[in-house]
């Protein structure tokens, strides 16, 4: 904290001559390299670091940390205070979510997510990985799909998260009022179905010619998950905020062996 507050109150030339001190007196040792990592982000950010301790217990302490980067040089910065930060992280402890993101969603994107997923469950076996990914790309296809193209609307929220013995996928994005009535009229038709009737549906419809897109991945969502739900937030006569939530049941690969 000390340091950070000493850091913090030097000018731009000042931290120039700190960081070229650090390289060519080589204050590395073997914990680290003599703080020249929040040096080096203070001087790109050109902004003063954020930071926040909260006790956790006798020992521990919460650490939050805040960089803000402009996303063009003539912007009028505004600054964000970290205790948002500190709000998104009780949620997140509350939700047990491993991930979460505002973003938009493209094809392209869609590939980044997966990887980033992959990462969070590594440890966990192949069958529960491979159901996972499964209704992950059939989520984000959806949205890539039928979500609202006009400004930010096409920014969807996706969590990853685990509740019980489950993981489960959040995702929401905006979408046109028209599209949602025909996705309703398959939700409803579809969600109280059990597996084996899922699966048989799924069969037939892709045998057809003009089944719907998200009638296959909606009938492949609910037969891989469990304890399926939906929300609709109105925004405004022509677009709602379309919410879906599923769980996939899990287990760790060393309690699978035993």
């Amino acid at each position: 904290e000390k340091y950070l507050e000493q850091i913090n109150s030097l000018s731009f030339d000042e931290l120039k001559k700190l960081y070229l001190n650090v390289l060519t007196n080589k204050g590395f040792n073997e914990k680290g390299g003599a703080g020249l990592g929040f040096i080096e982000m203070l001087r790109k950010s050109k902004n003063r670091l954020q930071y926040k301790f909260i006790p956790f217990n006798n020992e521990f302490n919460y650490f939050f940390f805040q960089i803000q980067l402009k996303l063009f040089a003539e912007t009028k910065f505004t600054e964000l205070s970290i205790s948002q930060s500190v709000e998104l992280n009780q949620i997140s402890r509350e939700l047990n979510a491993l991930l979460i993101l505002k973003s938009q969603i493209t094809q392209n994107s869609t590939i980044s997510l997966v990887e980033i997923v992959t990462h969070n469950i590594h440890n966990y076996n192949f069958p529960l990985q491979k159901k996972l990914f499964s209704i992950l790309i059939e989520l984000l296809q959806d949205i890539s799909t039928n979500g609202c193209k006009n400004n930010l609307d096409n920014e969807a929220i996706f969590i990853l998260g685990k509740v019980h013995n489950n993981f489960y996928i959040l995702v929401g994005y905006a979408i046109n009022n028209k599209i949602l009535e025909n996705k309703l009229r398959f939700i409803n038709k579809y969600k109280d179905l059990d597996k084996k009737q899922l699966a048989e549906i799924y069969l037939k419809k892709l045998a057809e010619d003009n089944e719907s897109d998200f009638e296959l991945r909606l009938l492949k969502i609910l037969s891989l998950g469990k304890n399926y739900e939906y929300l609709t937030t109105y925004i405004n006569e022509n677009t709602y905020f379309f919410s879906q939530k599923i769980e996939i049941e899990y287990k760790v690969k060393n309690e699978q062996s035993s």
